[in-house]
């Protein structure tokens, strides 16, 4: 079969539409994106991505995934510069050129106007706009996935050119160098082809060029098979904090896709039926297909394949979490798009008030995302105040200061934001942190990140800031018997922030006062009321007309 001219890129950017789909996508991806506190995950990969490449290959290999993201960002941010914009756009690329990829290949499969209903349904998907605000690999592995599976189909149509298979054999390698939930989408090409086979009597899945292509990304991927089994032998240290699947796992899955909620408070009725429709709209959509390479069935491989493969390792370790389903979160409106389509020959107005409908709920998960974030932003209130503390400790901190982290989940969301000037370690104590999983990597500079006890802190310092999220009720006992003074704590919420000083030679008196210098000023900006400092000696203003503090 020759190639389609009709299918290439330049020939779907010709239709308005798309760029207007694709403004849309950057928009809202680029929506208020420094504004969210960085997540313990992103702080992993901002603490990590500095390293030299090698010292990433270690520590990534003692964790639980590939490191190309880790990478990518090493060299992103060195060009882009060290802010959470910077950061977060490498994520916003690859999360809006997916977009057009999804969208040439529902042209490729389905015709023009399903690619452009497939584009909009696309740009405003709340889940995908969400992974693409990440600093983290979900929408890289969208991008290499969606690519690939867009080679897979030019082959279908054209199996003389076997570049493209090439093509996707270097795809599916990058994919797995960046989530190891990339051989669940080789697994449901896998099932796609044999599909094809049955109902079609196509005989690529029997083809020596596809049993080549899958042995070049074996191949390609074998140098990290032994970080992989060494990572397998830990799986509890990364797995223990995800819930367990219950019933309502898959129906609240679906949800999250569609408003980045479980849809816990709805009605039991109405809170299955979504579920049950997108369930029932894949089966009619299966059972009627009329097009030579099957849309349905490809996209419900993408989205059951991988649902029904990480429900059956359920059994063994529990790895059933949206973020790592991000491929079938971009299969569903795909399957809209396919839907509407069809619908749109025959019952415009019906299809045209579904397609607002859909509309309107990805605009609740939007909202939902611009005020609220979703589940797996931890504690996201706590957390929008690490911004409001740090910039507060950067702009009063003096020079020779300490932060010290209760533990590490604080260091990671707090370091980011705190002037180079002021150095941050964690507080191990008398239980130091593994070496294996996420936390090892304070081992790639265990002298400036990690401090055994208060009594190891150098004479030279004469303040620490201690910053907690589980509001340091021992902090008070444990600095006390060290010989510290409370002089200051901003209170209220979480982190909370404790400011003690001593007297030893070479330092001031505890509780002298001081004002920010020009170069700390900047590290913040006046947002609103703060409450008053509780001390030792009563009641003290933090600052005159006493401003909250945010960082920049």
């Amino acid at each position: 079969m020759l190639f389609d001219t009709r299918s290439q890129p330049r020939a779907v950017l010709k239709d308005p539409r798309f760029w207007l789909v694709l403004l849309l996508a950057v928009v809202l991806r680029c929506w208020a994106l420094p504004n969210r506190p960085i997540s313990f995950d992103e702080g992993y990969s901002l603490l990590i991505s500095p390293l030299a490449l090698t010292d990433i290959v270690y520590w990534t290999g003692r964790d639980a995934h590939p490191p190309l993201y880790y990478f990518l960002l090493h060299g992103w941010l060195n060009v882009a510069g060290h802010s959470v914009t910077a950061a977060r756009l490498l994520s916003v690329v690859p999360g809006v050129i997916t977009v057009f990829v999804q969208a040439w290949l529902m042209d490729l499969l389905a015709g023009r106007r399903a690619a452009w209903l497939a584009g909009l349904l696309l740009a405003i998907a709340p889940f995908l706009v969400r992974y693409s605000q990440d600093v983290r690999m979900y929408s890289w592995l969208a991008l290499w996935l969606w690519a690939a599976t867009l080679m897979l189909v030019l082959w279908l149509r054209s199996p003389r050119r076997g570049w493209l298979l090439l093509a996707y054999a270097v795809l599916m390698t990058l994919a797995f160098y960046t989530h190891y939930f990339a051989g669940l989408t080789l697994a449901s090409h896998w099932l796609y082809l044999l599909w094809l086979r049955v109902r079609r009597g196509r005989p690529e899945a029997g083809e020596a060029v596809w049993w080549a292509c899958t042995g070049l990304v074996v191949l390609g991927f074998a140098p990290w098979l032994p970080s992989l089994l060494q990572q397998l032998q830990h799986t509890g240290l990364y797995s223990g904090w995800m819930p367990p699947v219950t019933v309502r796992s898959v129906p609240e899955l679906f949800w999250r896709f569609s408003v980045l909620g479980g849809g816990g408070a709805l009605p039991a009725a109405l809170w299955l039926a979504w579920p049950l429709l997108l369930a029932l709209l894949g089966i009619v959509l299966l059972f009627k297909e009329r097009h030579a390479l099957e849309p349905a069935a490809l996209l419900l491989a993408s989205v059951l394949v991988p649902i029904v493969l990480v429900l059956a390792l359920a059994w063994k370790v529990t790895l059933f979490y949206p973020r790592y389903l991000i491929v079938p979160a971009g299969a569903l409106p795909l399957l809209l798009a396919l839907a509407l389509d069809q619908a749109m020959t025959r019952h415009k107005g019906w299809a045209t008030a579904s397609l607002a409908a859909l509309a309107g709920l990805s605009a609740v998960g939007i909202y939902t995302l611009v005020t609220q974030g979703d589940q797996d932003i931890n504690r996201l209130r706590e957390d929008d105040r690490v911004t409001f503390v740090t910039g507060f400790i950067g702009a009063r901190a003096r020079p020779g200061d300490l932060v010290l982290a209760d533990h590490f989940g604080t260091y990671v969301k707090v370091f980011f934001y705190l002037p180079e000037t002021v150095p941050v370690q964690v507080l191990s104590g008398s239980t130091p942190p593994g070496s294996l999983g996420a936390e090892g990597i304070l081992y790639s500079n265990a002298s400036q990140r990690l401090l055994p006890s208060l009594a190891e802190v150098p004479d030279t310092i004469c303040r620490v800031w201690w910053l907690s999220f589980d509001h340091g009720a021992s902090a008070q006992a444990l600095f006390s018997a060290a010989g510290w003074q409370l002089a200051d704590h901003l209170p209220a919420q979480t982190p909370e922030a404790w400011l003690y000083e001593r007297s030893a030679p070479g330092c001031a008196v505890p509780g002298t006062a001081w004002r920010p210098g020009p170069g700390q000023v900047r590290w913040a900006q006046v947002l609103g009321p703060l409450p008053i400092s509780q001390t030792n000696g009563g009641s003290v203003p933090l600052m005159a007309q006493s401003p909250t503090i945010r960082a920049l």
